[in-house]
């Protein structure tokens, strides 16, 4: 992936035997391990985590413009650039 370049990510979602397509807000209920392997399985495997100075903690896959926020184990807020 180039820097302006927009990035598709496929996962699924549900019962292994009846995926589904998935979507950004199903992420949602995902923690840092299962988003990284959804990553990984995209083609994204370099991550990078950051404690932020605010407090949270961000997963960031610099290849793919894509950072996912957590503050705990709860992911709060998802970040793409474009």
């Amino acid at each position: 992936a180039h820097v302006g370049t927009a990035v598709r990510v496929d996962f699924t979602v549900g019962e292994p035997k009846a995926p589904a397509r998935g979507s950004m807000e199903d992420l949602i209920d995902l923690g840092k391990k299962e988003i990284t392997e959804i990553m990984k399985k995209n083609g994204f495997p370099e991550s990078e985590t950051t404690q932020e100075d605010w407090g949270e903690t961000s997963l960031s896959f610099p290849e793919a413009n894509i950072d996912f926020f957590f503050e705990g184990d709860e992911l709060i807020s998802i970040l793409m650039a474009h």
